[in-house]
């Protein structure tokens, strides 16, 4: 767990080599966060024990549903025209599946503690990145650079909008930092100061960059938590609403201190007055004629990053995502088994919240559900759930509600079949992906490839990736000219 929270906290900042390929830095840290985390759980006996517990704990049809999508999502990869990038797909979302198991033994072992280091690393995460991009406003209003990218802004997310994605996570469980802060035994007032100032900074970026789906999602998470808590969610919401005000102070209040720079980023009134898809419409209609014609097992895995004739290398929405490469069988049982398990998992802790617990336990449990529903509601409309960085805040939040949730069953799988499958997965990524780690940290965009950029799921383990693509696709490639 130590290695999950250390790359969250360091991946909203972690561009070393420049924006050049941030998604193959961010992902370098998040395989090698998960490795980690699921090697330390499965040759240690105590780890191992507290992870398998955690997994005997969850219900059949989480288990199931989860099993059989995999097997479903493995068999259309084996049948893809690109298999190997198929088999890389599979392979890096059962490695971040797997990763949520083994931060939910860690956990359940020692849950405050847990809990604590979580907080810590979203908060150092948020301190981060607000305070890197307050000192590049800062440095643009001194220079009276003139006209403002947002995306300079933005260049360690590549632009606003996947700023906005992360702030679907972090905005909810900065109210689990908030209480951890207040509850700290030293430095408390300063502490605290610094986790608001964050979190209410954090809301003025949020609006700054404009994310349309981040406040719906926001919105209709808030409101869910509050019917499934009911009054157990009122000490969060309390927090959540104040922030949200402090923030819409601070990006005033920001206005009139940088008004030349923020007055050429603010898009936020135009943004959310806008009924533009943002060509939403015709993607999905793209997608769908791919469900139509291979619904069972879908196009394969990745098989929208390698359609050149696609300008997104995803569909810009997690279901329609699996229903199009994997299938819509995997697709339902993925969405069925995640649905019911999130649902149960808050009819659980409701309960156990009305036993009479601390309120720091209820707001931990609020701030997680929060997440976990804003985030799977947002990427219904956007590729949340793509980008390396939002996959290691699903690894850390749905870990922790695991962990606190754990409750073994007599029946408990075998220590040992833990380590077989940690085994299995690591090998199959090893074998499919032959990532070249070093040319990826030196990496130089050649002119020709420069749009692989904005296709995150290919990485750049391949020298010539877009002429291998177009030698698999000769329909995509232009006429030539006489």
């Amino acid at each position: 767990m130590w290695g999950v929270c250390a790359a969250v906290a360091v991946a909203p900042s972690f561009a070393p080599f420049g924006s050049i390929a941030p998604y193959d830095q961010e992902r370098i840290l998040q395989v090698g966060a998960c490795a980690a985390a699921l090697l330390v759980s499965a040759f240690g006996a105590r780890s191992s024990r507290d992870v398998v517990a955690v997994v005997s704990g969850t219900s059949r049809l989480l288990r199931f549903g989860l099993a059989g999508a995999f097997a479903l999502g493995s068999l259309s990869a084996a049948l893809s025209p690109h298999p190997r990038a198929a088999c890389v797909e599979v392979a890096e979302l059962a490695l971040v599946a797997l990763a949520i198991f083994a931060v939910a033994g860690a956990v359940r072992a020692d849950k405050s503690r847990a809990l604590e280091l979580a907080s810590l690393a979203i908060g150092a995460g948020a301190l981060l990145a607000v305070a890197d991009l307050a000192i590049r406003i800062a440095a643009m209003e001194i220079a009276a650079v003139a006209p403002v990218r947002p995306s300079a802004l933005f260049e360690h997310f590549q632009n606003p909008r996947f700023f906005a994605q992360w702030m679907t996570w972090v905005l909810p469980l900065l109210a689990l930092v908030h209480t951890r802060a207040r509850a700290a035994r030293s430095g408390t007032k300063l502490l605290e100061a610094t986790v608001w100032a964050t979190w209410s900074t954090a809301w003025a970026f949020a609006f700054l960059a404009a994310g349309r789906g981040t406040f719906v999602a926001q919105a209709a998470a808030a409101l869910i938590v509050l019917v499934a808590f009911g009054r157990g969610a009122v000490p969060w919401l309390t927090a959540y609403g104040a922030a949200a005000l402090a923030g819409v102070v601070v990006y005033f209040a920001s206005a009139l201190v940088f008004p030349h720079t923020w007055s050429q980023l603010s898009e936020i009134a135009v943004r959310l007055a806008s009924f533009s898809d943002s060509g939403r419409f015709e993607i999905w209609r793209a997608t769908l004629r791919m469900i139509a014609a291979a619904p069972l097992l879908g196009a394969g895995p990745r098989a929208m990053a390698y359609d050149l004739a696609l300008p997104v290398a995803h569909p810009h929405s997690s279901l329609l995502q699996w229903a199009s490469e994997w299938g819509v069988p995997a697709a339902l049982l993925a969405a069925c088994a995640l649905v019911c398990g999130l649902s149960a998992w808050m009819r659980r802790q409701r309960a156990r919240l009305s036993a009479a617990t601390t309120d720091a336990d209820t707001v931990a449990v609020v701030s997680i559900a929060a997440a976990l529903v804003g985030a799977a509601l947002h990427s219904l409309v956007c590729g949340v759930l793509v980008m390396p960085i939002s996959q290691l805040m699903l690894v850390l939040t749905a870990g922790c509600a695991l962990g606190i949730d754990s409750n073994p069953r007599s029946r408990a799988i075998e220590p040992r079949w833990w380590a077989a499958t940690v085994a299995f997965v690591v090998l199959a990524w090893v074998a499919a992906s032959r990532v070249e780690i070093e040319s990826v940290l030196a990496w130089n965009v050649p002119p020709d490839i420069l749009e692989l950029r904005l296709r995150p799921r290919i990485w750049h383990d391949e020298n010539a990736i877009l002429t291998m693509q177009r030698a698999t696709q000769p329909a995509y490639r232009p006429a030539p000219q006489p």
